[in-house]
């Protein structure tokens, strides 16, 4: 990534959700680092069957409304169409293809993971991409916007993928003014049958503690000296539900998911 530029890739479909994204970077203040938006639309072939222009799609009124959000902010958007095929494929394809530095999508629920849990395709946006992903809540703002430190919880699982993320992420708080990072890794629980083992159930707790701690040493040490003011958590169980627990738990307003995010979030269907 540019240290002087962050280029962003926003899935946009006009939901409240997307909506939402798309204000919330329109925001963009920071002195230290250029910010240009490129909000994507991904159709269902439809226009190209009918011959409808994209100017004459449907989602024209939130495009413009998101237009003025980024002009009257003075951040460079472009506004982009593609026509049919897997929306998760063709946004990680555009990302790829224009060279953005983030993929931003806007999720439904009450937390950026609940909400990522609702979307298939934010889930297979996760999974496939190898660009980091920046999973915004209906009411996450930059921090400007917030009023008070911006709360970035990242998932690691000691991969590479997850300490190129938190790597990311920790040059990217040092641009976001106010930010606060949590490292938060998730280990396998034991089986039932080790569970009738006191002494081997103790022992797999200890192992598997010791795998969170070392992603977590380890995403601190790509992070540099800003890992050093993360904190850090590990806890045992299904991988979502422990992400969504603690994401809700600490009030996180973003979640960071590494690319590529399958060891992350190894068991969401569609």
């Amino acid at each position: 990534m540019n240290p002087e530029s962050l280029h962003v890739l926003i899935a946009f479909d006009g939901s409240p959700s997307s909506m939402a994204a798309a204000r919330s970077w329109s925001t963009w203040s920071s002195a230290q680092i250029a910010l240009t938006a490129t909000l994507l639309t991904v159709t269902d072939g439809a226009m190209e069957k009918e011959g409808i222009a994209p100017v004459c799609h449907p989602l024209a009124d939130a495009v413009s409304t998101a237009q003025e959000w980024f002009a009257r902010s003075g951040v460079k958007m472009e506004y982009v169409v593609v026509d049919g095929g897997t929306p998760a494929t063709r946004i990680i394809n555009e990302a790829q293809h224009r060279q953005a530095d983030l993929i931003a999508m806007g999720t439904r629920g009450l937390s950026p993971l609940r909400g990522l849990l609702l979307g298939s395709i934010a889930a297979e946006v996760a999974r496939g991409s190898p660009i980091p992903i920046w999973l915004m809540g209906p009411h996450a703002a930059i921090p400007a916007t917030l009023g008070r430190r911006l709360r970035l919880l990242i998932a690691v699982d000691g991969s590479a993928h997850a300490a190129h993320a938190a790597a990311w992420a920790g040059r990217m708080a040092a641009r976001l003014g106010e930010a606060s990072l949590e490292l938060f890794s998730v280990q396998p629980a034991f089986s039932p049958f080790e569970g009738m083992l006191d002494a081997a159930a103790g022992d797999f707790r200890h192992w598997g503690l010791g795998v969170g701690e070392a992603a977590i040493a380890a995403a601190r040490h790509a992070m540099g000296d800003v890992g050093h003011q993360a904190t850090g958590a590990v806890a045992t169980g299904d991988a979502v539900s422990m992400i969504l627990a603690q994401a809700e738990e600490s009030g996180a307003d973003v979640i960071v998911v590494a690319p590529q995010g399958v060891n992350v979030l190894p068991t969401m269907q569609n």
